[in-house]
């Protein structure tokens, strides 16, 4: 058997050095990468942004703000009409109530008034 080469005397410090600059490489991969994403994620939002703002121009906004104005104006006037209508309908049964109740006490006025006998009224003196 041939005798192997020995190692050379600074391997073990190689070795560490390469650890140790190994770890601060991932840290810096690390970093960089959380970097990166959190860029990414913020250009994103801002590019959504613009396009939000691009596509939702005022001036467009403004005639279907007027229309949705209009048919809410309408809608409150058809509410308040319904209201009055309502109101007055029980106005008409209310009167429609009292106008049967004062029949029927004139009928028991007009059968009171025929069953009576007629005496005649006297006059009372003031002394």
């Amino acid at each position: 058997m041939a005798a192997k080469p020995s190692p050379p005397p600074d391997t073990n410090s190689r070795l560490a050095a390469a650890r140790q600059t190994r770890e601060q490489a991932r840290a810096v991969h690390t970093n960089t990468t959380l970097s990166f994403a959190r860029t990414t994620r913020d250009w994103n939002i801002s590019r959504e942004r613009f396009e939000s703002l691009r596509q939702n121009d005022p001036g467009a906004e403004l005639p279907a703000a007027d229309a949705l104005l209009r048919r809410l104006t309408v809608a409150q006037a058809f509410a308040a009409l319904w209201s009055i209508r309502e109101s007055v309908v029980n106005q008409k049964r209310t009167v429609e109530g009292l106008r049967a109740t004062l029949a029927a006490r004139n009928d028991d006025v007009t059968k009171l008034t025929r069953n009576r006998v007629r005496q005649p009224i006297r006059k009372q003196r003031n002394d």
